[in-house]
Protein backbone atom coordinates (compact mmCIF):
# COMPACT_ATOMS: atom_id res chain seq x y z
CA UNK A 1 0.00 0.00 0.00
CA UNK A 2 1.36 3.34 -0.68
CA UNK A 3 1.33 6.64 0.59
CA UNK A 4 -1.86 8.01 -1.60
CA UNK A 5 -4.21 4.50 -1.29
CA UNK A 6 -3.07 4.95 2.88
CA UNK A 7 -4.20 8.32 3.04
CA UNK A 8 -7.38 7.12 0.54
CA UNK A 9 -8.12 4.44 3.18
CA UNK A 10 -7.90 6.45 6.06
CA UNK A 11 -10.79 9.30 4.42
CA UNK A 12 -12.35 6.32 3.69
CA UNK A 13 -12.40 5.19 7.74
CA UNK A 14 -13.11 8.71 8.76
CA UNK A 15 -15.81 9.19 6.67
CA UNK A 16 -17.59 5.58 7.79
CA UNK A 17 -16.78 6.21 11.49
CA UNK A 18 -17.91 10.25 11.56
CA UNK A 19 -21.28 9.08 10.26
CA UNK A 20 -21.92 6.26 12.37
CA UNK A 21 -20.82 8.04 15.59
CA UNK A 22 -23.20 10.47 15.16
CA UNK A 23 -25.70 8.41 14.82
CA UNK A 24 -25.44 7.89 18.50
CA UNK A 25 -23.64 10.69 19.75
CA UNK A 26 -27.06 12.68 20.50
CA UNK A 27 -28.40 9.78 22.88
CA UNK A 28 -26.80 11.23 26.83
CA UNK A 29 -27.48 14.58 25.56
CA UNK A 30 -31.07 14.41 24.52
CA UNK A 31 -31.94 15.24 28.73
CA UNK A 32 -29.95 18.68 28.47
CA UNK A 33 -31.20 19.33 24.74
CA UNK A 34 -34.76 19.26 26.01
CA UNK A 35 -34.26 21.85 28.72
CA UNK A 36 -32.23 24.18 26.71
CA UNK A 37 -34.52 24.01 23.51
CA UNK A 38 -37.89 23.87 25.68
CA UNK A 39 -38.76 20.35 23.80
CA UNK A 40 -40.43 17.54 24.95
CA UNK A 41 -38.58 14.07 24.43
CA UNK A 42 -41.39 13.22 21.88
CA UNK A 43 -40.09 16.03 19.92
CA UNK A 44 -36.57 15.54 20.48
CA UNK A 45 -36.18 11.81 19.70
CA UNK A 46 -36.86 12.99 16.44
CA UNK A 47 -33.17 14.67 16.14
CA UNK A 48 -31.96 11.27 16.01
CA UNK A 49 -34.41 9.19 14.39
CA UNK A 50 -34.33 11.83 10.79
CA UNK A 51 -30.76 11.04 11.04
CA UNK A 52 -31.35 7.20 11.10
CA UNK A 53 -33.78 7.39 8.24
CA UNK A 54 -32.09 9.87 6.11
CA UNK A 55 -29.05 8.02 6.18
CA UNK A 56 -30.54 4.60 5.03
CA UNK A 57 -32.90 6.48 2.62
CA UNK A 58 -30.02 8.32 0.98
CA UNK A 59 -27.33 5.88 1.07
CA UNK A 60 -29.25 3.74 -1.40
CA UNK A 61 -29.35 6.37 -4.33
CA UNK A 62 -26.67 8.98 -3.87
CA UNK A 63 -24.15 5.80 -5.17
CA UNK A 64 -25.47 6.42 -8.24
CA UNK A 65 -24.78 10.25 -8.09
CA UNK A 66 -21.85 9.36 -7.75
CA UNK A 67 -21.58 7.22 -11.12
CA UNK A 68 -23.03 10.20 -12.86
CA UNK A 69 -20.85 13.02 -11.40
CA UNK A 70 -17.71 11.43 -10.27
CA UNK A 71 -17.49 9.23 -6.73
CA UNK A 72 -14.59 11.72 -5.14
CA UNK A 73 -16.45 14.41 -5.79
CA UNK A 74 -19.19 13.63 -4.27
CA UNK A 75 -17.54 12.17 -1.65
CA UNK A 76 -15.77 15.52 -0.99
CA UNK A 77 -19.39 17.42 -1.19
CA UNK A 78 -20.42 15.03 1.18
CA UNK A 79 -17.77 16.07 4.06
CA UNK A 80 -18.17 19.89 3.82
CA UNK A 81 -21.75 18.92 3.65
CA UNK A 82 -21.54 17.36 7.01
CA UNK A 83 -19.12 19.51 8.76
CA UNK A 84 -22.08 22.67 7.77
CA UNK A 85 -25.03 20.28 8.99
CA UNK A 86 -22.92 19.92 11.93
CA UNK A 87 -22.26 23.86 12.53
CA UNK A 88 -26.44 24.76 11.87
CA UNK A 89 -26.86 21.88 14.18
CA UNK A 90 -25.13 23.54 16.99
CA UNK A 91 -26.49 27.19 16.40
CA UNK A 92 -30.07 25.27 16.28
CA UNK A 93 -32.29 27.58 18.25
CA UNK A 94 -35.22 24.94 18.88
CA UNK A 95 -36.40 21.17 18.04
CA UNK A 96 -37.45 21.91 14.94
CA UNK A 97 -34.45 23.84 13.69
CA UNK A 98 -32.36 21.08 15.16
CA UNK A 99 -34.59 18.20 13.33
CA UNK A 100 -33.93 20.20 10.19
CA UNK A 101 -30.03 20.27 10.29
CA UNK A 102 -29.81 16.94 11.09
CA UNK A 103 -31.45 16.07 7.75
CA UNK A 104 -28.41 18.16 5.88
CA UNK A 105 -25.87 16.68 8.71
CA UNK A 106 -27.12 12.86 7.08
CA UNK A 107 -27.43 14.40 3.56
CA UNK A 108 -23.83 14.77 4.03
CA UNK A 109 -23.27 11.58 5.69
CA UNK A 110 -24.79 9.15 2.58
CA UNK A 111 -23.02 11.10 0.19
CA UNK A 112 -19.49 9.95 1.75
CA UNK A 113 -21.09 6.42 2.91
CA UNK A 114 -22.17 5.88 -0.46
CA UNK A 115 -19.42 6.13 -2.24
CA UNK A 116 -17.03 4.65 0.13
CA UNK A 117 -17.18 0.99 -1.45
CA UNK A 118 -16.70 2.65 -4.77
CA UNK A 119 -13.90 4.93 -4.42
CA UNK A 120 -12.38 1.29 -2.50
CA UNK A 121 -12.64 -0.42 -5.60
CA UNK A 122 -11.07 2.28 -7.68
CA UNK A 123 -7.97 2.76 -5.65
CA UNK A 124 -7.34 -1.10 -4.43
CA UNK A 125 -7.06 -4.63 -6.40
CA UNK A 126 -9.07 -6.85 -5.46
CA UNK A 127 -6.92 -9.07 -3.27
CA UNK A 128 -6.60 -5.99 -0.86
CA UNK A 129 -10.10 -4.84 -0.73
CA UNK A 130 -10.98 -7.06 2.08
CA UNK A 131 -8.98 -5.55 4.15
CA UNK A 132 -10.09 -2.09 3.03
CA UNK A 133 -13.67 -2.65 3.25
CA UNK A 134 -13.15 -4.33 6.47
CA UNK A 135 -11.24 -1.34 7.83
CA UNK A 136 -14.39 0.73 6.69
CA UNK A 137 -16.87 -0.92 8.44
CA UNK A 138 -14.98 -1.72 11.67
CA UNK A 139 -14.77 2.28 11.54
CA UNK A 140 -18.25 2.09 11.43
CA UNK A 141 -19.00 -0.41 13.96
CA UNK A 142 -16.07 1.65 16.41
CA UNK A 143 -17.82 4.98 15.90
CA UNK A 144 -21.54 3.44 16.61
CA UNK A 145 -19.79 2.68 19.79
CA UNK A 146 -18.33 5.40 20.85
CA UNK A 147 -20.88 7.81 19.43
CA UNK A 148 -22.99 7.07 23.26
CA UNK A 149 -19.40 7.28 24.97
CA UNK A 150 -18.09 10.73 23.03
CA UNK A 151 -21.85 12.37 23.87
CA UNK A 152 -21.84 12.29 27.35
CA UNK A 153 -18.87 12.89 27.79
CA UNK A 154 -18.59 16.34 25.80
CA UNK A 155 -22.29 16.96 27.37
CA UNK A 156 -21.10 16.97 31.11
CA UNK A 157 -17.53 19.03 30.40
CA UNK A 158 -18.60 21.34 27.42
CA UNK A 159 -21.64 21.40 26.22
CA UNK A 160 -24.36 19.87 24.20
CA UNK A 161 -23.53 22.16 21.45
CA UNK A 162 -20.17 20.92 21.10
CA UNK A 163 -21.32 17.37 20.28
CA UNK A 164 -21.82 19.02 16.51
CA UNK A 165 -19.48 21.33 16.90
CA UNK A 166 -16.58 19.02 17.11
CA UNK A 167 -17.31 17.59 13.96
CA UNK A 168 -16.62 20.88 11.86
CA UNK A 169 -12.25 21.27 12.21
CA UNK A 170 -12.37 17.36 11.08
CA UNK A 171 -14.49 17.80 8.33
CA UNK A 172 -12.69 20.87 6.83
CA UNK A 173 -9.14 18.64 7.47
CA UNK A 174 -11.51 15.46 5.48
CA UNK A 175 -12.28 17.82 2.67
CA UNK A 176 -8.83 19.65 2.11
CA UNK A 177 -7.34 16.24 1.92
CA UNK A 178 -9.86 14.69 -0.39
CA UNK A 179 -9.25 17.63 -2.29
CA UNK A 180 -5.71 16.76 -3.02
CA UNK A 181 -5.60 12.98 -2.70
CA UNK A 182 -8.78 11.50 -4.25
CA UNK A 183 -9.69 11.68 -8.20
CA UNK A 184 -12.17 9.68 -10.53
CA UNK A 185 -10.49 6.69 -11.52
CA UNK A 186 -13.39 3.50 -12.48
CA UNK A 187 -15.22 4.03 -15.06
CA UNK A 188 -19.02 5.60 -14.63
CA UNK A 189 -21.94 3.63 -15.64
CA UNK A 190 -25.10 5.74 -15.82
CA UNK A 191 -27.93 4.54 -14.17
CA UNK A 192 -31.59 5.82 -13.23
CA UNK A 193 -32.49 7.01 -9.83
CA UNK A 194 -34.97 4.69 -8.13
CA UNK A 195 -37.19 6.91 -6.76
CA UNK A 196 -40.09 4.72 -6.26
CA UNK A 197 -37.86 2.55 -4.28
CA UNK A 198 -36.69 5.25 -1.80
CA UNK A 199 -40.04 6.13 -1.25
CA UNK A 200 -41.24 3.29 -0.10
CA UNK A 201 -38.11 2.39 2.35
CA UNK A 202 -39.37 6.20 3.55
CA UNK A 203 -42.75 5.16 4.16
CA UNK A 204 -42.08 1.69 5.47
CA UNK A 205 -39.82 2.79 7.96
CA UNK A 206 -41.55 5.96 8.94
CA UNK A 207 -44.85 3.36 9.59
CA UNK A 208 -42.49 1.33 11.56
CA UNK A 209 -41.49 3.99 13.70
CA UNK A 210 -45.35 5.35 13.65
CA UNK A 211 -46.80 1.86 15.28
CA UNK A 212 -43.78 1.71 17.50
Amino acid sequence: MDRAQFIVLLLLTLASFMTALDSTIVVLALPVMMSALHADLATLVWVILIYILAVTIFSTQLGKLGDLRGRARMFNIGMILFGLGSALCGLSTSALELIGFRTVQALGGSLMTSNTMAIASDYFRPEERGFVFGTTSMGWNLGAVAGILAGGVITTFIGWRWIFYINVPIAIFGFIMGLVYLRDRGVRVRQEFDIYGAVTLGISLGYYRWRA
